[in-house]
């Protein structure tokens, strides 16, 4: 009716943050893994034991008011040392989906925009990535390039020199081979990043504020960086979600067969190797870094779930096919 002041536009960010938080579900696993999260970063540093700290007379111990998770056969502290294998395994996922986003968005957009020829052959540049066997990679990876006192190790130890207090101590190692999972399994997971972009581009690269820009003069970065790309952060942050438990699990795998994290370093895939070989005598070694890893994935995959719909409200309840994953099943 005339007179009735104009309502403002809803703010896009405001609506999928309100979907977002609507769901009962989704504010648990928000609250759940915020404060998983302090805990992996405060745990540690509060705690009057150190994650190396051994005691070997005292061993192994079953949950106590001293030690709250037990202790390890060396007589450590197991709630430092998970909370520790907390840090690297929460690490190694953030810095595996930012190298997905850094690789994995720029090659799909290229891909999607320019198709025919350019877009074939960065495909299969992709595929032949997708085809590469993911754990005997990885074990080609720490042949070749982990070896200790090889020629990245010392880079490494170099390049870190500056910030401990002796460069050349040999107990930089298990730090330097954590560094180079993050490169070996973000190597791994941009395909399916590039993946997602490739085909959001390729459908918004034909609608007409894409034609409206080009007719306007804009050129192909412009319109890439100005008009498609902000269009497609839907599902990209969707899939960058996904990311997160997949390299989690990933990792968890690598550091259970001993290609990962290495002593006096812990991660959840180490503490759980070495609570599954000690399951029938002390099972608190397995319970507690399981219970944390199932924990923390599951509020992820819940999160990521929740922001997909939350970024696509036409979904509803009716099920989504998930965001193609970085490793294809075959």
């Amino acid at each position: 009716m005339a007179g009735e002041p104009a309502r403002a536009a809803p703010n896009p960010r405001r609506e999928v943050l309100r979907r977002l938080l609507s769901r009962g579900s989704a504010r648990a696993a928000a609250l759940v893994l915020a404060l998983l999260v302090l805990a992996c970063l405060l745990a540690p540093a509060l705690s009057p034991w150190r994650y190396d700290q051994t005691d070997l007379a005292a061993g192994a111990l079953p949950p106590s008011r001293a030690h709250w998770f037990g202790t390890d056969d060396l007589g450590r502290d197991l709630l430092v040392r998970a909370f520790l294998g907390g840090r690297i395994s929460f690490a190694v996922a953030t810095v595996v989906a930012i190298l997905s986003l850094a690789i994995g968005v720029p090659y799909g957009a290229i891909a999607g925009y320019w198709s025919g020829r350019i877009d074939a052959a960065m495909m299969r540049v992709m595929q032949v990535v997708q085809a590469l066997p993911f754990l005997v990679t990885v074990i080609l990876i720490e042949v070749f390039f982990a070896r200790k006192g090889g020629i990245l190790h010392r880079a490494f130890s170099a390049i870190i020199a500056p910030f401990v207090a002796d460069g050349a101590d040999a107990g930089d190692y298990p730090l330097f081979r954590v560094v180079l999972m993050f490169v070996a399994l973000g190597a791994f997971w941009w395909p399916g990043m590039a993946r997602v972009v490739r085909g959001q581009v390729m459908e918004l690269r034909g609608r007409l504020f894409v034609e409206a820009a080009r007719a306007a003069g804009a050129g192909h970065a412009a319109i890439l960086l100005r008009h498609v790309l902000p269009n497609a952060m839907g599902p990209i942050l969707a899939q960058a979600t996904l990311i997160i438990p997949e390299a989690m699990m990933a990792e968890a795998t690598l550091s259970f067969l001993g290609l990962g994290t290495e002593e006096p370093l812990s991660s959840f895939g180490l503490l759980i190797a070495r609570g599954a070989d000690a399951m029938d005598l002390r099972p608190w070694l397995l319970v507690f870094p399981a219970l944390l890893l199932v924990l923390a994935v599951h509020c992820i995959n819940v999160l990521g779930d929740a922001l997909r719909d939350a970024l696509d409200p036409g979904t509803g309840s009716a099920p989504a096919p998930r965001p193609a994953s970085g490793r294809e099943e075959r």
